[in-house]
């Protein structure tokens, strides 16, 4: 983010104000608990398993799972969500071929543009894993990343970690990772510019 206008960083560091800018691409049910009713919380964590998250944390710290039925202590629960301002929101999984990587996160895609309000391309973008029990797959959290060339949407690295390891295939599956074609990397570069231009039309129409 340190290149970006500083208007836009906001809608970056808070989950709740990206989540609602970006409603459109969201496709999962969240509620930001300070600003939700008790009723709302326990409709959301007893139908769905639930990432409780901290809205302004970063490097995936403060996250964990809950998964749905699994409590009693709601009251408690909810008490809690509000007072250490936390996103509750329903979990979603990886595609399958994304997800053979490490079943037991959400593996992701970080995608990197550069925009205007008429143009937006992408310029980086790398493939995030979990690794061991981890749910999540943040690379301060233990795992693992490896880049993706942008023009072909193929993996062209090893993985590697922050501390500098390198990894031809993933710890845990087994699997290759250079080479490995991402699946839909069309439409995820339509999507992200589409939601790029959207950012500096946020910005403008402020």
């Amino acid at each position: 983010m340190r290149y970006s206008p500083v208007a836009v960083i906001p809608l970056f560091q808070e989950k709740e104000r990206f989540l609602g800018a970006f409603q459109k691409y969201i496709h999962r049910k969240w509620i930001y608990a300070p600003k939700s009713s008790f009723e709302e919380f326990v409709q959301l964590v007893s139908n769905y398993d639930c990432i409780i998250k901290p809205n302004k944390g970063s490097l995936g710290n403060g996250i964990s799972k809950l998964y749905k039925n699994s409590t009693n202590h709601y009251r408690e629960l909810f008490e809690s969500c509000v007072n250490n301002e936390m996103i509750v929101e329903e979990c979603i999984y990886s595609c399958d071929e994304l997800g053979a990587f490490h079943p037991q996160s959400l593996n992701t895609i970080r995608v990197y543009t550069i925009s205007n309000k008429e143009k937006a391309e992408v310029f980086g973008s790398f493939f995030r894993m979990g690794v061991g029990n981890s749910i999540i797959d943040n690379a301060h959290a233990g795992g693992v990343y490896a880049h993706i060339n942008v023009r072909e949407g193929i993996i062209e690295s090893d993985g590697m970690d922050v501390n500098g390891n390198k990894f031809v295939c993933h710890p845990d599956s087994g699997l290759k990772l250079r080479g490995f074609k991402i699946p839909q990397w069309k439409t995820i570069v339509e999507v992200c510019c589409e939601a790029a231009k959207l950012t500096d039309n946020l910005i403008t129409n402020k």
